[in-house]
C-alpha cells in the first residue's frame, strides 16, 4: 500500500488528522480532461494553503472498497485519528481542521462516517459528493468495508436535520431489509451502507464545518462551465468584467475562479505565510514576491551579505505599494505606518475588498523590527531594487536577466499554489515553467537556495540549496 501513497507532512499542529487527495477520480462524472486537471489542483491548493494536517497524494483504485478499506487500516496503524477524503470541485478554507476538532471534543465515540448525508423517501441515503471522514478509532482492525449484514440491511434517521428535510443528523441501520431504491452517487455510499449494517453510526457534517469549506457543485452545468472557465479571455478580464461573469454564474462556479478575478487587483499588505527561525544564508541577491513585510524580515536577517532585491509580482498594485513601503517607511512600527498611510493604498485600487491585511502579522512584525537598530532599514533602503511586474510562469526570463554568478535566495512562498497559475496555463505548462526557472538560475549561479511551494505542492519549510539536491 505504501507504494500508492506520497506523504506531505503536517508541521504546524493537527497531526492527528490527514487530507486524502486521490490521483485517480471520486468525482467520476466529469467529461471534460482539462476541466478535471483544474479542479483537481484547485481541491490541492486549498488544502496546501489552509490546512495544518497531513496531505496523502493516493494512488490507488478509488473504485475498490478493498483498497479503501486497506488504506483506511494503515492510516489507523499509523495513529492517525481522522482521514478526510475529498472530491474534486470542493474548497477548503482557514480553520475547517479547528472546528472539526471542537466539534469532536464532545463526539469521539458515537459515529464512524461523516459525510454530506441526503435521505429521501423511497432512496437508500446517500453521501454528496464533498468529503467523507473517518473516525478511525471507531473502526476495529478487522473491520470489512465490502461486508453486508443483510438482516440489518435497514436504515432509521434523526427526526432532526440540518436543513430542509432530507438531511438528517444521523443515520443508523436497523433490522430487516429495506425495499428502497439502490443507487449510490459513490463509493462511499456502497461503505456506508455496509458499515451501517455492521452497527456503525454515521453522522452529517455539522454546520461549522461546512461553513470552512465551499463545493462548486462541478458535475453540474459542465459544458457552460467548459466554455468560460476555459476561455482564453478569462485572464485578460478587467475586475468589474470578472465580478460580472461571477454573477452570471453563481456563487458556487464563481468560486473556482476568484484568484483569477482579483490576482491583478490584489495587495498582500502582510503574508499568509511566517519567519518562524532566523535563516541566514550566504547570500548576495533575493528574488522575491512584492509582497508583505516578511521579505524585509529575510533581508535584514542577512543583511551583511545581501547587495540586490528583485522584486517580482503580477499585480502593478503590489509593485507600487512595494516601492511605497521602501521610499516612505523608516523601519519602526509598521503598524501606525499602515494605519496613516493605507488611505493612499486604498485610493490607488479599484476594489478595496483585494487589499490583504492580517493585522496579528503586523504586530508579529514590529516585533522584530523594533530590536534592531535603525542603521538596518537605511541599509536595506540603499541596497540595489529591482520591480519587475510578471507574470513569473511565462516571463520567468526578466528575473534571469537580474542574476548571474551569485548566490541567490529564491522566495516563491505560495506562489506556485495559485489557482490563477493552472488556470490560464493548460496541460502541464506550470510545471514544466517552474523546473526550467530553477534549472536556469541553477546553471548561471554559484549556490540557489530555494523556499515556498513546489509545483507539485511539496512545501519547503527551511530554505534548501538546490544547486546541491533536486526538488519535487
Amino acid at each position: 500500500m505504501l507504494g500508492h501513497m506520497e506523504f506531505s507532512t503536517g508541521d504546524k499542529g493537527h497531526k492527528e488528522i490527514v487530507h486524502i487527495i486521490t490521483s485517480n477520480d471520486l468525482l467520476q462524472d466529469i467529461r471534460n480532461n482539462e476541466y478535471m486537471r483544474i479542479l483537481k489542483k484547485i481541491l490541492h491548493n486549498s488544502i496546501n494553503n489552509t490546512c495544518e494536517g497531513n496531505i496523502l497524494n493516493w494512488r490507488g483504485d478509488t473504485n475498490d472498497p478493498k483498497e479503501i478499506n486497506d488504506l483506511v487500516l494503515e492510516l489507523k496503524q499509523m495513529n492517525f485519528k481522522y482521514a478526510f477524503f475529498w472530491f474534486e470541485g470542493n474548497l477548503v478554507h482557514h480553520g475547517v481542521e479547528d472546528r472539526f476538532l471542537e466539534w469532536t471534543k464532545y463526539r469521539t465515540k458515537d459515529w464512524s462516517i461523516m459525510g454530506h448525508i441526503l435521505d429521501r423517501n423511497g432512496k437508500c441515503p446517500v453521501l454528496h459528493q464533498q468529503c467523507v471522514i473517518f473516525n478511525l478509532a471507531n473502526l476495529d482492525d478487522d473491520v470489512n468495508f465490502n461486508s453486508l449484514v443483510e438482516e440489518h440491511n435497514d436504515f432509521e434517521a434523526s427526526k432532526d436535520h440540518v436543513h430542509d428535510d432530507y438531511t438528517p443528523l444521523w443515520i443508523k441501520s436497523k433490522a430487516g431489509k429495506h425495499t428502497r431504491k439502490i443507487k449510490p452517487e459513490s463509493i462511499f455510499d456502497n461503505i456506508m451502507w455496509n458499515l451501517l449494517s455492521q452497527g456503525h453510526t454515521v453522522v452529517n457534517v455539522p454546520n461549522p464545518v461546512r461553513n470552512c469549506k465551499d463545493c462548486a457543485y462541478a458535475d453540474e452545468d459542465q459544458e457552460e462551465t467548459v466554455e468560460w472557465l476555459l476561455d482564453p479571455k478569462l485572464g485578460t478580464m478587467t475586475l468589474e468584467e470578472g465580478f460580472d461573469l461571477c454573477k452570471r454564474i453563481g456563487y458556487d462556479k464563481s468560486r473556482l475562479i476568484d484568484d483569477v478575478i482579483v490576482a491583478k487587483e490584489a495587495v498582500y499588505v502582510t503574508n499568509t505565510d511566517s519567519v518562524s527561525k532566523k535563516m541566514i544564508m550566504d547570500i548576495d541577491t533575493i528574488v522575491c514576491p512584492a509582497s508583505g513585510v516578511n521579505q524585509f524580515i529575510h533581508i535584514a536577517n542577512n543583511i551583511d551579505t545581501i547587495k540586490k532585491v528583485i522584486w517580482t509580482d503580477f499585480s502593478s498594485l503590489s509593485i507600487w505599494w512595494m516601492q511605497y513601503v521602501l521610499q516612505n517607511w523608516r523601519g519602526k512600527d509598521f503598524d501606525d505606518f499602515y494605519y496613516k498611510h493605507k488611505r493612499i493604498l486604498e485610493s490607488k485600487s479599484p476594489e478595496p475588498e483585494t487589499i490583504e491585511v492580517d493585522y496579528k502579522k503586523v504586530k508579529q512584525a514590529d516585533k522584530f523590527f523594533d530590536k534592531l537598530d535603525a542603521s538596518v532599514w537605511r541599509k536595506i533602503t540603499r541596497l540595489e531594487h529591482v520591480f519587475l511586474q510578471i507574470d513569473i510562469i511565462n516571463e520567468y526570463d526578466k528575473v534571469l536577466e537580474h542574476v548571474d554568478n551569485s548566490n541567490v535566495f529564491i522566495n516563491l512562498t505560495n506562489i506556485y499554489s495559485y489557482d490563477i497559475n493552472y488556470i490560464l496555463n493548460k496541460y502541464h505548462k506550470v510545471h514544466n515553467s517552474f523546473y526550467n526557472f530553477l534549472h536556469r538560475l541553477v546553471e548561471q549561479n554559484k549556490n540557489v537556495y530555494f523556499w515556498g511551494d513546489s509545483s507539485n505542492g511539496s512545501r519547503y519549510a527551511n530554505p534548501v540549496n538546490i544547486s546541491r539536491i533536486g526538488l519535487i
